[in-house]
């Protein structure tokens, strides 16, 4: 069943006019909420019903700083340019976060506090720098945007496993060896609470890649970084910026056409991490994770995590959620789709051994009790 079949059987059975696709009223809004509450807490308890998917990406090369020079004092934490004719031949605000080394070094120094002829770096230069060539590079990856908990992560070439590290193990790593080197690691760095970047509007178009922006520059520093539409809930990577206002995404737009839609670039709950040692080359990762559903916000969109049979389950567990909100619980179809709502939940915890799991990714936008089935919590899930 799709969002909004699930929101007319509602509606139906509760006596309510029932909306069509093209509505889009506050009622139908408070129904979609119930819906989705019901929805993750029941896939909170089954995580046998998660799906496992892979995906792969490539690692960022070296930006093209061809003929841009950089000089700094030992001791300093300020490195001046001279700029070139490359890519980094007018550094920006952009770089702030990249990373950037003495051509031939092995040490890596981050930037910050970027402008067109200096930048600030996180720690001082260990000897002096004196119109020295560099290498410049963005070590930050974004995860796949539904992925709840990774379960393996390995470089395809040389087939190594690449090892979780959080910033607490990070004593014992060389930041400073190449991705060539004996041991891979990836840190996860926090998750998004807010957009990178969502200024304007897009234009996409069905079975195409590219995404054309209305006004305004995309992020320089925008390939591999999360895309979506607002209201949608499949997300892309970005593969190439082809232009200021044109981007290519890994695969083409599946949904219908559009223009002056509303999007978001690394939407809030993507997670971000980092590869160490920085990678001297283009590598192919691939990674295997499960991913944990979206919520249900367009009309289309499906409960996939919950095999079909079970739908019914999720508009009576929805409908006496509502109804509890509203203090209505003394009536007969309270008691009947409560009924039917705790038969069904039995008949997954045959077919599916229940579990409890921490859905931290969620944490801010549901607050479920451990034994949520019996006793629903009282809130209402405003998302936009």
């Amino acid at each position: 069943m799709t969002l909004l079949e699930i929101v007319q059987s509602m509606m139906k059975r509760m006596g309510e006019t029932t909306v069509s696709a093209s509505m889009d009223s506050e009622v139908k809004t408070e129904f979609t909420k119930c819906v989705n509450a019901v929805y993750f807490s029941i896939v909170e308890m089954f995580p046998a019903l998660w799906q496992i998917k892979e995906d792969m990406f490539t690692t960022i090369d070296f930006i093209n700083t061809t003929g841009t020079t950089a000089a700094g004092t030992a001791g300093s934490k300020i490195v001046t340019f001279s700029p070139g004719g490359g890519a980094f031949a007018f550094p920006s605000s952009a770089y702030n976060g990249y990373k950037i080394r003495k051509d031939g070094a092995t040490r890596y120094f981050t930037l910050y506090d970027v402008d067109v002829n200096s930048a600030r770096l996180t720690a001082p230069l260990d000897e002096a720098w004196s119109a020295e060539t560099v290498d410049v590079y963005n070590d930050l990856y974004r995860m796949p945007f539904d992925m709840i908990e990774m379960l393996h992560m390995k470089d395809l070439k040389s087939g190594r496993e690449i090892i979780p590290k959080f910033p607490v193990e990070m004593d014992d790593i060389d930041l400073y060896r190449n991705l060539s080197g004996s041991s891979y690691y990836y840190i996860p760095t926090g998750i998004n609470s807010s957009s990178t970047y969502s200024s304007s509007t897009v234009t996409v178009t069905n079975n195409s890649a590219t995404v054309t922006l209305a006004a305004g520059a995309f992020p320089a520093d925008i390939v591999y970084h999360v895309f979506r539409l607002k209201r949608e809930s499949k997300w892309y990577r970005v593969r190439t910026r082809t232009d200021d206002t044109n981007i290519q995404l890994d695969e083409v737009y599946t949904g219908a056409s559009g223009a002056s839609l509303t999007y978001e670039i690394d939407p809030p709950g993507s997670w971000n991490f980092a590869l160490y040692p920085i990678p001297d080359a283009l590598y192919t990762i691939y990674i295997k994770y499960y991913a944990f559903p979206r919520l249900l916000e367009a009309d289309n969109d499906r409960p996939f995590i919950i095999p079909e049979v079970y739908h019914e389950v999720i508009w009576n567990g929805a409908i006496c959620y509502k109804l509890e909100y509203e203090e209505e619980t003394d009536g007969k179809l309270y008691t009947q789709c409560n009924n039917k709502f705790r038969e069904g939940v039995n008949r997954l915890k045959r077919r599916f051994k229940p579990e409890a799991r921490s859905i931290i990714k969620y944490a801010s936008k549901y607050d479920y009790a451990d034994k949520q089935i019996d006793r629903w919590k009282r809130i209402i899930v405003d998302f936009a």
